[in-house]
């Protein structure tokens, strides 16, 4: 359980089931701030909406605990945060590369997914008391999908990249983008950096609303990070919770 340099307390796992589990149990029983759960493998972790996901070695995967004095409406806000801690990392990784974000927390690189974010709260007394950043960046390896496109690190670079290295930006960053985002309108810059590197207005979007879809065209983030779409019948809609598609 070494103490990393840059002042987060790292514990390294091998093959576990997620490393979600560990971090769920420290949280609920104090655990501290800025804590790292990291495995070399993960063998019943999962995405979005429960499905499976396998994780081989070679990738990252890692749970951050973070334990901010907010309240507990604001954790949805991780999300976006997240999105663009990972991509500005992963740019300083591979100097150039096309990286963009798909609402509400993949990572694009050159247009396949190359990481994800699956984030959660945990409230107590209607406090929150941590959030949960489950993360997985695809490094060596990268899954075949029936519905999207993905891609890895090792296709563009030069050397291999070591594990530990990509992790220390991803949380330098994320300490730099912690300053911003717990200052005083510090989302409003969260949300703009997410923007900058999210689609264009006005591109069509479908979103995947449980068995329904909704189809029309993106009109940007609002004011809590939810997205705003514009129906093909002219309805603005805000939403939430849901999928994109493509």
């Amino acid at each position: 359980m070494p103490l990393d340099p840059i002042g987060w307390t790292v514990h390294r796992l091998g093959a576990v089931d997620s490393t979600m589990t560990p971090a769920r149990a420290s949280a609920r029983n104090g655990g501290s701030d800025r804590t790292v759960f990291l495995a070399r493998e993960q063998i019943g972790g999962h995405g979005r909406h429960g499905r499976p996901w396998y994780s081989p070695p070679g990738n990252l995967y890692f749970t951050a605990v973070l334990c901010p004095d907010l309240p507990p409406r604001r954790a949805g806000e991780c999300s976006l945060l997240m999105s663009v801690v990972l991509a500005e990392a992963l740019g300083a990784l591979i100097p150039g590369a096309d990286l963009r974000l798909k609402w509400p927390n993949d990572v694009l690189l050159f247009g396949g997914k190359v990481a994800g974010l699956l984030p959660e709260a945990v409230i107590d007394g209607g406090a929150l008391k941590a959030l949960l950043l489950g993360i997985g960046v695809n490094v060596a390896h990268k899954p075949d999908l029936p519905d999207r496109a993905t891609s890895r690190l090792a296709d563009h670079v030069t050397k291999e990249l070591d594990l530990d290295d990509v992790l220390g930006c991803i949380l330098r960053t994320l300490d730099r983008w912690c300053g911003i985002w717990l200052t005083a309108g510090g989302f409003v810059r969260v949300r703009d950096a997410w923007l900058a590197l999210g689609p264009v207005v006005g591109s069509p979007v479908s979103i995947k609303l449980g068995e329904n879809r909704i189809d029309g065209s993106f009109r940007g983030l609002g004011e809590d990070g939810a997205l705003l779409i514009r129906e093909t019948d002219g309805t603005d809609r805000r939403i939430l919770a849901g999928e994109v598609l493509g």
